[in-house]
């Protein structure tokens, strides 16, 4: 796992790449909490091809764990987050393929599943569990039918929910005015004419935000239950 600072001195065409993208003055990321992880050089990186990416992500995502159950600064209680890229993937359905990546995740993971968390994604409040953790993994791909979740390659952000509930318990002021902030930039790039995943009329299941596409446009669509394996 890097930090920000050694994703620059190591990677510096994937830094560049991200501080482009998250800084673009065309505003098409809205994600302001996002940009500020990067900028307050608090977002950790994790880097893998599509072969090795499960293995490589799992072991990072066991380090970050780590990092969020340890003494933090300020800071880091507010902003931390990791971004997984994956570096020559190409994805033809983002639906499939993070349903597919999180259920991969899920067989490999060596701690039990939260007990009170379900594993059912059409449940609206579904969070994914990884080593005790729950997160918010939102997909980005260079074709990704939603245009403001296009990135330069793919990559998934794993927000933590330890940060959100942070910053709604002890940051509501700062939490409530980004989110106004994120809504509005979302406007303004669409004009005011949202995509649906993002309309009143979705479903607004947490598995639609990550995909960042609705397929309740079909209404007898199911998302699949996170699969049980023998540990």
């Amino acid at each position: 796992m890097l930090s920000t600072n050694q994703l620059a001195e190591l990677h510096p065409v994937l830094w560049k790449a991200l501080n482009e993208l998250f800084n673009s003055k065309d505003k098409i990321f809205p994600c302001l909490y996002a940009m500020s992880s990067f900028n307050k050089q608090a977002m950790y990186f994790g880097i893998s091809n599509q072969n090795e990416s499960i293995e490589n992500l799992a072991d990072d995502l066991k380090e970050m764990s780590l990092l969020l159950d340890g003494k933090r600064d300020e800071k880091s209680k507010i902003f931390n987050t990791y971004v997984h890229i994956i570096k020559n993937n190409n994805i033809e359905n983002v639906k499939e393929f993070l349903i597919s990546l999180l259920q991969a995740l899920h067989k490999i993971d060596e701690q039990e599943w939260l007990e009170n968390s379900t594993k059912d994604m059409n449940v609206p409040d579904f969070e994914f569990c990884f080593n005790s953790q729950l997160w918010f993994p939102v997909l980005l791909t260079p074709n990704h039918p939603s245009t403001i979740r296009r990135s330069p390659f793919t990559l998934i952000a794993f927000q933590p929910k330890t940060t959100f509930d942070y910053n709604k318990e002890t940051k509501s002021v700062f939490y409530q005015r980004m989110r106004a902030s994120i809504h509005s930039r979302v406007d303004y790039f669409y004009n005011e004419d949202r995509p649906y995943y993002l309309s009143d009329k979705s479903s607004g299941k947490n598995i639609v935000q990550f995909i960042g596409l609705d397929s309740e446009e079909t209404k007898d669509f199911h998302y699949p239950k996170i699969t049980n394996f023998k540990k």
